[in-house]
């Protein structure tokens, strides 16, 4: 940070005896104005100065109160230096609500006559108050100077901070940075994040400050997962590198102070798709019997253990009494692999422990079922999470692939019998100033596109056509209740298909 000497201190006691005809002044050379003899009774009386502004005064027997005023141009870091030729003074920091955010009465040097002090603030953009106090019957001259260093914010804040709560939070685009400043007077930072689909987002936070908090909250506000990072003293960073196995969806990212703890900190993320089989909402779709995916024998499917989804429920039939095959990888060190009839009757239960030279857990086993409905669950064993792929096989056609040949595509027909069927689900509809951000679930489906739609009250429905599955709606009426749907379609030999409406969701704009 930028230090800078006292004019008066480094010229010693002659600078002093130049204040002797004025108790409390500026000097005309650093305000362009004559000198001004000040007499304060208030912070209403403040008298303005500047970064890096060397100010002199005295306090005498009749004048002991003196404020000043210095607009911080962005957050960062305030440097005070001050020194006084009296035993005892008193200096005072308020916001610009005239609340206390520091004082001190700094010691004397019996040496030298001099009390000294040097101070940091971490401070938010805005206007502040100093006040230099007489203490006691004590009186002499006194010279300060305020130094500034800016922290960068990405997303700039007034005095009080304006992100700190997760309504207001800022959105984090994948693969960029963001950098913050935790503040004396703001001490919580919100971010947000929209996930497409489930995977895992790689987080990485860093902070040059002893003590920090990151918290990951759903899009219902419940905690995650808080991270407290240890201090790296030799780096002087504390860091937080850390995957996130989370479902599609919002999230938010607090960061907050932790103590007395201030400085900045930076936040990136990088998203790799878990490409399921079954797109996963947040907090998933699947956790049940009653919920469970339907699926197909000798063919390959993919899925995800998250942090907000723990098991995941498929149905398959069979028709006739078979000998089946169940073969499965997981990319973590322990897992469930459960087999249950319509009754919830558990059939049979493999826990296969990961192999480290392969990375993966393998699971290849028989198991001999007659003719019925059965439920094959997935399901975390501890604190393990992220992908796995599995197939039940009758021994009567090779395992089909998830994903098939692109230079193999399926008829026409089966095309469009795909597409009419599908249904994707809004994830997030989050209203802004005059405009929607509206999230949905991807679908597992070749070149699919997406019509979304949106009224307000009983209005006329309007239309957007997109590829993406995150959008914003933009050009609405402010302060407007708008409901929104999505449906997929697909466009085979020259002709539009579509597929089934989503549920509505609701959201006001700002």
């Amino acid at each position: 940070m930028k230090k800078r000497g006292l004019a008066w201190l480094l010229a010693g006691t002659m600078a002093l005896t130049s204040l002797a005809g004025f108790p409390n002044t500026v000097p005309a050379e650093e305000t362009g104005d004559a000198s001004l003899v000040i007499s304060q009774e208030s912070i209403a009386d403040s008298i303005p100065i500047a970064i890096d502004q060397e100010v002199s005064g005295m306090i005498t027997e009749n004048d002991g109160l003196f404020y000043y005023r210095i607009d911080i141009p962005s957050s960062g870091f305030l440097s005070l230096e001050a020194q006084a030729k009296m035993e005892y003074i008193k200096y005072v920091f308020y916001d610009q609500d005239a609340n206390d955010l520091w004082h001190e009465n700094p010691k004397w040097n019996a040496t030298s006559q001099i009390s000294s002090l040097q101070y940091d603030f971490v401070l938010n953009k805005g206007t502040y108050y100093f006040l230099v106090k007489k203490d006691g019957s004590h009186t002499g001259e006194y010279a300060f100077t305020f130094h500034f260093e800016t922290a960068d914010e990405t997303y700039e804040e007034p005095e009080y901070g304006n992100d700190n709560t997760n309504d207001a939070a800022h959105l984090m685009e994948e693969n960029e940075t963001y950098r913050g400043l935790i503040a004396q007077n703001d001490y919580v930072d919100f971010y947000r994040f929209e996930l497409p689909s489930s995977g895992t987002v790689h987080f990485l936070g860093t902070a040059d400050m002893e003590y920090i908090y990151y918290k990951l909250y759903d899009e219902t506000i419940e905690e995650i997962k808080h991270w407290n990072p240890h201090w790296n003293s030799t780096a002087k960073k504390s860091v937080v590198d850390e995957p996130m196995y989370l479902t599609s969806g919002t999230y938010y990212i607090g960061v907050s102070k932790d103590g007395y703890r201030y400085g900045t900190y930076e936040l990136c993320y990088s998203f790799e798709s878990a490409n399921e089989s079954f797109p996963q909402p947040q907090g998933g779709s699947d956790n049940g019997i009653d919920k469970a995916n339907a699926i197909q024998l000798n063919k390959e499917y993919k899925g995800f253990i998250a942090w907000n989804d723990d098991t995941d429920c498929y149905a398959f039939r069979i028709g006739k009494d078979s000998h089946l095959t169940v073969k499965a990888e997981a990319y973590m060190e322990y897992i469930y692999y459960k087999i249950y009839d319509v009754n919830g009757t558990q059939m049979k239960s493999w826990n296969p422990k990961k192999n480290d030279v392969l990375g993966k857990s393998m699971l290849s086993e028989e198991i001999d079922l007659s003719t019925g409905d059965y439920f094959f669950t997935v399901s975390r064993d501890g604190y393990r999470y992220g992908n796995y792929n599995f197939s039940i096989n009758d021994g009567s056609s090779e395992i089909e692939p998830v994903d098939p040949d692109p230079d193999d595509p399926e008829p026409a027909n089966e095309e469009i019998a795909e597409i009419e069927a599908a249904k994707t689900a809004i994830a997030t509809v989050k209203g802004a100033k005059k405009k929607l951000l509206v999230s949905f679930v991807p679908l597992a489906i070749d070149n699919v596109m997406y019509e979304v739609r949106f009224r307000q009250g009983k209005g006329s429905w309007k239309t957007r056509e997109t590829a993406d599955t995150i959008v914003t709606i933009k050009n609405l009426k402010k302060k407007k209740t708008y409901v929104v749907q999505v449906r997929p379609f697909k466009e085979i030999s020259g002709t539009k298909y579509y597929g089934q409406w989503s549920d509505e969701k609701r959201a006001k704009t700002k």
